[in-house]
């Protein structure tokens, strides 16, 4: 009997490994399990849109009016013909035509008025008289450091009116061209001055008609605090002629306290500055060409406002950033907590929009800068805009006050009742609409309004990917439920983790007679044939598309990727039980090794 000992006490000893890697394991799934069920009670703090430093409340910013030496140093009023001897640089690309300054040539073409170099405050300003959209590069130069290298260190202010911008660039030999800041997104007119004024503390001030409209700091650039010369540097600028070349000294001029450097995140900003956009038409039946509206706005982070105003049929629009990534929606329509938000105007000219969200009707409320406006909503109002005018892309400040979102579910989707109800007859289609998501996280839910009063029939609930502006792939999926009248929320069967981007919110009905809370002429909706049952792995082939909206929307877990239940299942459990097979073989493999040699034993006794 001694014999057997071996074997019984390696037996026993696998037996407490298998026990004590099962706890193991299944502790580790009902860890990750609390991790899956967690939702916060408020979101997270936003990313801001800018990476600038965020500024205290205290600064503020008051524009300036251009300072101007008297008079002009170049007219241009005399025959047609060569620039004249107060100019060097690449003259051969000017000629004088009807008296104002035409560019003949493409490429590079700098200029500089050579009769004296101003102070280390200095001025430059230009006439566009007559401006070519196409043009690339219509620039100014200040405190260029001689008029003999090709180019000379120096500050470029350039508009382009092909991109709508103006940017401030330096150029030194060793730094070579170095953008100070981003652009400052603006658009000229035919007879519209362009000036800057670069300070003797490394501020670069742009000017529209003699109106501020941005800063930038030059204080990396070695000459900011030296005087130079003034000029004009022109890349390719077609038909563009010029006029009135104007510039000087303005050492005795204040020099004000600079602006703060953009920065778009109205939950860390004060003040906090707008973002040029495109309203673009966002329906199946917006024509090729139909044209983006314009303009600029306060963005909140995305789950606090609507990227889209819900209107009808041409109307209906997204906005989206004028300049960076023109794919990436703007959340700018506040919701209902906006009332009560009190608006200040630092800069420019600023449009208070109150209305309800889809409608064709709204109150505008204009404020210039040092005006306030305190947000009123009267019902059936529910949201509000802040904008600068129509078709201006030209950055405005707000101070804001009282103006915190609320700590609401972090939804996407459609989650207003839409002012509209469908005819029903939808069984057995599978529908999917369209829907942006401004953040990541693991979508828990979805939520639907049903219009029946007592409503017969089941419905099934998904989410899809995106195929090139269709449905996808099923990524998750509700089980099958009878709805009561009003909302409808369903947790779903799998919760993936989703990445900012587009997706179809999908539905189907049981049978007919399911009716639901939705408007036409506006959304993007896919529809194709699927007999209800578990939603297909793929949407439909041969889907029929619609300009429809339905109120459904999904509830996501913000921040962190969330790890669900489903996906430790099938990563973990498999482990889990090819660790058991594997043991359980090696022991019994090592058993009948020790009975082998037990019997050996045995038999040498004998």
């Amino acid at each position: 009997m001694s014999k057997r000992y071996p074997a019984i006490i390696v037996i026993l000893l696998l037996l407490a490994v298998i026990i004590s890697l099962s706890t193991v394991d299944a502790a580790a799934i009902g860890s990750n399990q609390a991790a899956w069920d967690y939702i916060p009670s408020a979101p997270p703090t936003a990313t801001p849109a800018s990476t600038s430093t965020p500024i205290p409340a205290t600064v503020r910013y008051e524009p300036s009016s251009l300072l101007l030496p008297p008079g002009v140093l170049d007219d241009f009023n005399r025959p047609d013909g060569a620039l004249g001897s107060n100019w060097s640089g690449n003259t051969a690309g000017y000629t004088i035509t009807s008296n104002q300054l035409g560019v003949i040539s493409s490429g590079e073409q700098d200029i500089y008025w050579n009769v004296s170099p101003f102070g280390v405050g200095q001025v430059v300003t230009i006439t566009l008289s007559t401006i070519d959209n196409t043009a690339s590069e219509i620039g100014l130069v200040l405190k260029a450091q001689n008029i003999v290298d090709d180019p000379p260190p120096m500050i470029n202010v350039l508009y382009s009116p092909a991109a709508g911008y103006v940017q401030v660039w330096t150029y030194t030999q060793s730094q070579g061209w170095l953008q100070r800041g981003p652009e400052i997104t603006t658009s000229f007119s035919n007879g519209d001055r362009f000036g800057a004024h670069a300070r003797a503390n490394g501020q670069v001030e742009v000017y529209k008609n003699g109106v501020s409209i941005g800063w930038r700091d030059v204080t990396g650039w070695p000459y900011y605090s030296f005087d130079g010369y003034i000029g004009l540097f022109n890349i390719d600028v077609g038909s563009t002629n010029l006029d009135d070349f104007s510039g000087g000294t303005t050492d005795n001029a204040p020099t004000p306290t600079p602006p703060p450097p953009p920065c778009t995140d109205p939950l860390t900003c004060n003040p906090v500055s707008s973002i040029s956009t495109r309203w673009r038409c966002n329906t199946l039946d917006c024509p090729p060409n139909t044209s983006d509206w314009t303009g600029a706005v306060i963005a909140w982070p995305w789950y606090t406002a609507f990227e889209s105003n819900n209107r009808v049929n041409l109307n209906s629009r997204t906005i989206y950033p004028h300049a960076g990534n023109p794919d990436t929606p703007l959340y700018a329509y506040m919701k209902a907590w906006a009332n009560g938000c009190q608006i200040t105007a630092v800069s420019g000219t600023v449009v208070i929009i109150e209305w309800q969200r889809g409608s064709e009707i709204w109150d505008a409320t204009t404020l210039q800068p040092g005006d306030t406006y305190t947000v009123s909503l009267a019902s059936p109002q529910n949201g509000v805009l802040i904008e600068g005018p129509d078709e201006v892309l030209d950055e405005f400040w707000v101070s804001l006050s009282n103006c915190t979102p609320d700590s609401s579910p972090l939804n996407f989707g459609e989650t207003d009742v839409v002012q509209g109800t469908s005819p029903g007859n939808h069984g057995n289609l599978l529908y999917a609409q369209q829907t942006s998501l401004g953040g990541n996280g693991a979508v828990q839910s979805i939520s639907i309004y049903v219009e029946n009063q007592n409503p017969n029939g089941q419905l099934r609930l998904g989410i899809y990917d995106d195929n090139g502006g269709q449905p996808g792939t099923l990524l998750a999926e509700t089980a099958p439920f009878t709805p009561a009248h009003g909302w409808n929320t369903q947790d779903l069967l799998a919760h993936p983790n989703l990445v900012q981007g587009t997706y179809w919110l999908a539905f189907v009905p049981e049978n007919n007679s399911l009716r639901f809370a939705r408007v036409t002429g506006t959304g993007v909706n896919w529809r194709g044939a699927h007999t209800f049952a578990a939603l297909p792995s793929s949407f439909p082939t041969s889907p029929v598309s619609q300009t429809i909206k339905f109120s459904i929307y999904a509830t996501m877990v913000q921040g962190p990727l969330a790890v669900s239940l489903e996906s430790l299942n099938t990563r973990q459990v498999p482990t889990f039980f090819f660790l058991i097979v594997v043991i359980m073989l090696s022991s019994i493999f090592f058993t009948i090794l020790l009975l082998i040699f037990a019997r050996k034993q045995r038999q040498l006794n004998r």
